[in-house]
């Protein structure tokens, strides 16, 4: 159970970043060609070793593939209507909002404001500001001061590397609007499972890496950092 936790748990924040691109903060007017950010790039690394490598590649200002390294390498194509993963060989359906509405399997819902309401019988839960609160697998989720800037998904749930290819997908906008606040714990199994997340911000607001401690019912330990590359696009 230790190993199987560590491993998914790695790559649920690894795996778990919006791939938007994302405005400056500084107000120039409205001025056209403002440069602005998107991710190329996740690397997530234990012990000096590299357990997960992510990469994004655009069409225009849309992602139309991420490639998978990791335990099980993968590809993930866009389409206008569909998304299809190569290695599995699954289609999730995309609605006319863009966001993923069936993959095969279970329906996916909405609220009108545009954050995930369930997947099948899976529910989840947030606070009066849209912060997700709970889900099946998580008891709590208690959040930072850091807006959110990204539209990151850094919890939705503990085996996005399995059949829950959506927890990747959900990185690109294809299952909505994440939580307005970046994480600050995660807590299950009674909350004596705990995620702790650490974070280091560059000058714009965009996450430049995120350290996970992940703390064991018997108080064990483990930890593990996930790095992101952008670049620049007018």
């Amino acid at each position: 159970m230790k190993t199987y936790r560590f491993f998914t748990a790695i790559l649920m924040v690894a795996l778990c970043f919006n791939f938007v691109s994302c405005g400056d903060d500084d107000d120039n007017g409205g001025e056209t060609g403002k440069s602005t950010k998107r991710l190329t790039k996740i690397v997530t690394t234990s012990d000096n070793k590299e357990y997960a490598t992510i990469q994004f590649t655009y069409s225009g200002d849309k992602v139309s593939s991420i490639k998978i390294k990791a335990d099980s390498d993968d590809e993930l194509i866009v389409s206008e209507k569909e998304i299809t993963s190569t290695s599995t060989n699954s289609t999730y359906e995309l609605g006319s909002n863009g966001y993923i509405v069936d993959d095969g399997s279970d329906e996916y819902t909405y609220y009108s404001e545009g954050y995930l309401k369930s997947i099948g019988s899976d529910k989840f839960i947030y606070d009066a500001n849209w912060n997700l609160i709970t889900t099946d697998w998580a008891d709590h989720i208690s959040y930072t001061e850091i807006p959110n800037k990204d539209n990151l998904f850094l919890v939705l749930d503990d085996d996005p590397i399995g059949n829950d290819r959506y927890v990747i997908l959900a990185q690109a906008g294809f299952v909505g609007k994440a939580s307005p606040f970046l994480p600050q714990t995660v807590t299950w199994d009674g909350d004596n499972e705990t995620y702790t997340f650490k974070y280091e911000i560059d000058n714009d607001g965009h996450i430049n890496k995120v350290t996970v401690v992940y703390t064991y019912e018997n108080g064990d330990t483990d930890s593990w950092t996930q790095v992101y590359t952008y670049e620049e696009v007018k």
